[in-house]
């Protein structure tokens, strides 16, 4: 079977102490990447000194340097126009992905050539809590295809746990879905995960394929903090629905209550402006009460507390080694 072949994009900012453990298990996977695309956004650390050594020592990476920095989303979606692949896996300098995550991921692709993308369980490792958690370990039991119809019932049964750090994208489904937009920030990932599942539907492996380590000063934690400023990521979400290219997607993330995963701050800023009232509908306060619920427990439960949470929230959480 020919496998589709397969882009990593590295936005890359003052990370160089993660970079040499993230190239390395990307360039060691039993199933290589065609390439490795190291974005570096205009690093003011050793990050290019490190990054030319790890270039003489894997041939796959290729390093670019921005000129000024663009910001996570502009850096991503430089390495997808760089990238040559059918498929892009978008790495953060200080994640890391599993053995075996391209060798499991890519003859399913190659199976399902239809499909927009294709997810794992993304292992959270909170280094505040020191708790782990696994999201999508509630999706399916075994490898397969999800329809977009069953893509919106996953999500509606609160069931579609699915994260960036685990999932390889369809180049060209991407690059309608606009790459990762700057005005979303912290949730660049967010509207390009349901427009891909949405239109092409996607496939799963339940595998731990990836971790994710969520610091309190990280982008996305400390950026929900500023509550005017995620306001207006929020409100911009809202309007990107609006817009033409969208038409086909508006009603699927309706249906699915799709937007209810932004908690407390969607629902009030969606209750206040008639405009978006249309977003309103049962299945999408049900959800978003839920969520709500979940990301207030996370903030005042102790871990004892959390850990059991957790389990019955749908996730496998534990505490991680230290």
């Amino acid at each position: 079977m020919k496998l589709p072949s397969l882009s990593v994009v590295v936005p890359n900012y003052n990370h160089s102490q993660y970079l040499p453990a993230c190239i390395r298990a990307i360039a060691t996977q039993s199933v290589p990447a065609d390439e490795i695309i190291v974005v570096d956004d205009a690093s003011t650390d050793n990050s290019v000194e490190v990054l030319q050594g790890l270039a003489r020592q894997y041939p796959s990476v290729k390093v670019h340097r921005n000129p000024v920095n663009l910001g996570v989303a502009g850096a991503v979606s430089r390495g997808i126009d760089l990238a040559s692949s059918q498929f892009v896996y978008l790495a953060s300098a200080d994640d890391e992905v599993m053995p075996g995550f391209f060798e499991r991921t890519l003859p399913l692709l190659a199976g399902h050539p239809e499909a927009g993308l294709c997810a794992g369980i993304c292992r959270m490792l909170d280094m505040n809590s020191r708790l782990s958690y696994d999201f999508g370990r509630n999706i399916t039991s075994v490898p397969c295809f999800l329809s977009p119809q069953q893509v919106v019932q996953l999500v509606r049964q609160h069931r579609f746990l699915v994260f960036g750090t685990a999932v390889l994208w369809r180049r060209d489904a991407m690059l309608r879905a606009g790459k990762f937009q700057a005005g979303l920030r912290w949730h660049s990932d967010w509207f390009p995960m349901f427009a891909l599942a949405f239109r092409h539907g996607m496939c799963f492996v339940p595998e731990v394929l990836a971790e994710f380590r969520s610091r309190p000063s990280g982008l996305s934690n400390s950026g929900m903090k500023q509550l005017g400023i995620q306001l207006e990521v929020l409100r911009y979400a809202l309007d990107l629905l609006d817009q033409p290219d969208n038409q086909d997607l508006a009603p699927l993330f309706r249906q699915s209550g799709a937007l209810a995963s932004f908690g407390k701050e969607m629902l009030w800023l969606i209750i206040s402006h008639r405009k978006y009232w249309k977003n309103l509908n049962p299945t999408y306060l049900r959800l978003a009460l839920w969520w709500t619920l979940r990301i207030e427990a996370k903030k005042i439960l102790p871990r004892s507390a959390a850990r059991l949470y957790y389990k019955m929230a749908g996730v496998n959480a534990e505490s991680p080694a230290t």
